[in-house]
């Protein structure tokens, strides 16, 4: 009994050695690839700024004023800025990740340009669903 032990005992922290290399150049060729992959590069160059009108013309400021300009520079020098409009409006809407199983029912929320809003709750009670939902990582299954 005690060779047969001695002689299997190694084979088996052989095969335990090899499957810890076959999982290690798994995820070394996920991060190979990961590395491969071309660079985003972000062309964007218009962005979001405090205005304010001044004499009927909209500029950029330091100061807190509760008005959002995107900032849009041009080629040839000049500065665009256009008023950051609009309002974030859910109107009982209804969720779920699966179609026949609803996590959020009747949300409703609304938000002013700019408005700061916290999602303020338990674990499980739908905060980062929310969250996704306004930035479109989901659709809204009923409105």
């Amino acid at each position: 009994m005690q060779l047969s032990k001695t002689f299997t005992r190694p084979i088996g922290q052989i095969s335990q050695q090899l499957n810890t290399i076959v999982r290690a150049l798994a995820g070394g060729k996920r991060i190979f690839e990961l590395m491969d992959e071309e660079q985003e590069i972000d062309n964007g160059y218009v962005t979001l700024v405090n205005a304010k009108y001044e004499n009927g013309v909209l500029i950029e400021t330091k100061e807190k004023t509760g008005t959002w300009a995107w900032k849009h520079p041009h080629h040839d020098g000049r500065l665009e800025y256009v008023e950051l409009k609009g309002n974030i409006e859910l109107t009982n809407v209804d969720f779920g990740y699966e179609e026949n199983k609803m996590i959020l029912h009747d949300i409703s929320l609304y938000a002013k340009p700019g408005q700061k809003i916290a999602f303020v709750g338990a674990t499980g009670a739908g905060k980062t669903t929310i969250t996704n939902l306004l930035n479109r990582f989901y659709d809204i299954e009923d409105r």
